[in-house]
């Protein structure tokens, strides 16, 4: 169950972008809750057209318990009673959403370093803009090495683990943060957009 969480680590690069976004202190709580409610919606759906699709009697058990037998790969068996090519279909998906998250963490990785760099808690050369794109190009390059290193190095269940063990520190860290920020401005901020 702990891996399943992964499902839901996303949302935050948004506030990653910050400084590029237009009017942050309203946009970014609203596209985090948008965005948070999108993928929660596609899941709930997706789940329920899945587990509930399946007849219990063509495939000679529950849903759940067919979907389950399969471990990571259930969905995908499950997609094959729906459609001639649905175990297709759902690998474009996943591999399409891989790419996405890639590129989500990718951006993530390269603005995080590059805020780091511009506020010499690692080397100036991390807070380096490309001239003519205007792109933190170091980080993003100094990024991309560090991923594909440790893709290369481990296993994708142990990068995964790795990634949820992070995003709890993360997570905890970011609360810990707001807690003591609304302690602090007290009445300055608003809670609400």
């Amino acid at each position: 169950m702990g891996i399943t969480f992964i499902a839901f680590e996303g949302y935050e690069i948004i506030a990653q972008a910050g400084d590029e976004i237009k009017k942050p202190k309203k946009n970014i709580p609203k596209a985090i809750l948008v965005s948070l409610g999108i993928v929660v919606s596609v899941y709930v759906l997706f789940a329920f057209v899945f587990i509930g699709g399946l007849d219990p009697l063509q495939i000679g058990q529950p849903a759940w318990e067919f979907i389950g037998g399969y471990g990571e790969l259930g969905i995908i068996e499950a997609a094959e009673y729906y459609l001639p090519f649905g175990a297709l279909i759902v690998l474009a998906g996943g591999f399409v959403s891989t790419l996405a998250a890639l590129n989500a963490t990718t951006f993530a990785a390269s603005r995080v370093s590059f805020a780091m760099g511009r506020n010499y808690d690692l080397p100036p050369m991390f807070g380096r803009l490309h001239q003519k794109y205007r792109t933190p190009f170091v980080s993003t390059i100094c990024s991309a090495i560090v991923m594909i290193v440790l893709a290369m190095s481990f296993d994708l269940t142990m990068i995964a683990l790795a990634a949820t063990v992070m995003f709890l520190f993360l997570f905890a860290q970011v609360n810990v943060a707001c807690i003591t920020i609304r302690r602090m401005a007290k009445e300055k901020i608003s809670v609400w957009f």
